[in-house]
C-alpha cells in the first residue's frame, strides 16, 4: 500500500494470519500478491509480492497503537523490489 505504485487495472490477493497474545497484543502476518497495469510504468501487466507484519496494542492514556512493517519481496519493477516501509498509528480514545 505504501509502495507508491498506482494502477488503473489489476487484482490483489492477500493471505493473513492473526493471533492474540494473552488478550493484550494482536499480531498479524500478511502475504500480498498483485498483478496490475499502469500505463505510466509499463506497457503490460506487472507482478508484485510483499510480506508484512503488524502489532496492535492498548497504550497509555487510553490510546490504541498499531505498528506495521512491510517489505517488497519481488517486483517486476526493479526500483520497487527490496523496498521497505514502516508505519506507526496512534489513536486517542475520548
Amino acid at each position: 500500500g505504501g509502495s507508491g505504485i498506482r494502477y488503473d487495472r489489476g487484482a490483489q490477493a492477500q493471505f493473513q494470519y492473526s493471533f492474540n497474545l494473552g488478550d493484550v497484543i494482536r499480531f498479524d502476518a500478511l502475504l500480498d500478491h498483485a498483478r496490475i497495469h499502469d500505463a505510466t510504468l509499463s506497457d503490460g501487466m506487472t507482478q508484485h509480492t510483499g510480506l508484512g507484519i503488524a502489532a496492535n496494542f492498548v497504550g497509555p492514556w487510553r490510546t490504541l497503537w498499531r505498528l506495521d512493517y512491510g517489505r517488497a519481496l519481488k517486483s517486476d519493477l526493479k526500483a520497487a523490489e527490496g523496498q521497505s516501509e514502516f508505519m506507526l498509528v496512534v489513536l486517542r480514545l475520548w
